[in-house]
């Protein structure tokens, strides 16, 4: 297993990283970039310094695309557990399926973040994306009430697209870079950089 860190970005694709380290992988979110289309952003390190010889290189998933599953919440009182991957998160009805979904995004994305999941809500509805081919195991439980969901099978998204990334800038504690998609297709998944730091 590698021992080089991965930060990944939270936000959207332009938000800011901070990530203090000579040698790093840092991890954009999941992208649905148009052929022939670019974007950047900064990445602050404060070990970057004035005179720094600093190289970029492209990671894409090596995979055949990415994955997603839809769970719909129903019911009209409690809790429920949504596993994913082995680990439970708890969905509690407030209101209506869509407060309850919406409530569930907000409580959880971001831990799902942490291990390259990502989860939106509508009408009720939660999707999970990973990037990866076949998506890791998921489940509910009712804990409480009757809450509780169905759960679609998974739909394959293909990995497209040739992203590359280079050094925009950088100053003393940041550097600015950028991700092009010079394919013929969309981006459908996340890109990696693996960037490292020298001084002169």
């Amino acid at each position: 297993m590698s021992r080089i860190r991965t930060v990944i970005q939270t936000g959207s694709k332009t938000s800011a990283v901070t990530c203090n380290a000579y040698d790093s992988v840092i991890q954009t979110v999941n992208l649905t970039d148009a052929a022939d289309t670019e974007f950047q952003f900064v990445v602050n390190n404060s070990v970057i310094q004035n005179i720094s010889a600093i190289l970029i290189s492209t990671e894409y998933p090596s995979l055949t695309g990415n994955s997603s599953r839809a769970v719909t919440l129903t019911g009209t009182s409690g809790t429920a557990n949504i596993t994913v991957g082995g680990v439970n998160y708890l969905a509690t009805f407030t209101t209506n399926l869509t407060t309850s979904a919406n409530n569930f995004v907000t409580s959880h994305s971001a831990a799902l973040l942490a291990l390259g999941i990502t989860v939106t809500a509508n009408s009720g509805a939660l999707t999970f994306v990973a990037a990866t081919a076949t998506f890791p195991t998921i489940a509910r439980t009712n804990v409480s009430g009757d809450l509780s969901a169905t759960i679609a099978s998974v739909t394959a998204g293909a990995t497209t697209g040739s992203p590359i990334v280079d050094l925009v800038s950088y100053v003393r504690g940041a550097m600015t870079v950028r991700v092009r998609n010079y394919g013929v297709s969309a981006l459908n998944n996340w890109v990696r950089l693996h960037f490292k730091i020298t001084h002169n």
